[in-house]
């Protein structure tokens, strides 16, 4: 069984997100730069999956001071390690990082996976946001209340 440690992002992995980014997703990818950013943003959270203390994953959300919902701003696993349940338990954790009352997130409408997870665990589809990716593929909006 595996057992994940979930730990704040530090500089030291960066080139193992980078690696993580390109493995995990087709487009739409954060920069190596941009990543960096986030580990140091104070109104971001992002959150490492260690396993057996090797990085498989990471989940990123923000926190705009005016807004009362965080962002899960990216979710990504190591495809090797997907269908495991960490992108499950990441996500239950980033939701214990925020002091919002809601999460929302954008999720490709073609990603049965990803949405069946939100699904799973309380999101609401709100909307589509028509050729939000660069591949023209549509985002679904979905929110989930937290702190209830």
């Amino acid at each position: 069984m595996i057992r994940p440690i979930m730990r704040h992002a530090t500089s030291s992995d960066l080139d193992t997100l980078v690696d993580i980014e390109n493995r995990a997703f087709t487009g739409n990818r954060l920069s190596r730069r941009s990543l960096k950013m986030m580990i140091f943003n104070p109104r971001a959270v992002m959150l490492v999956c260690d396993v057996d203390q090797h990085i498989v994953g990471y989940g990123l959300i923000l926190h705009r001071q005016t807004a009362q919902a965080a962002r899960l701003y990216s979710l990504a696993i190591d495809p090797k390690f997907q269908g495991r349940g960490l992108s499950r338990s990441l996500l239950l954790t980033l939701e214990t990082h925020t002091d919002k009352v809601a999460i929302s997130l954008e999720v490709r409408a073609d990603n049965q996976a990803a949405i069946g997870l939100y699904d799973s665990l309380d999101y609401v589809k709100l909307k589509t946001r028509k050729a939000y990716y660069d591949d023209g593929i549509d985002a679904v909006v979905m929110r989930k209340a937290l702190h209830q």
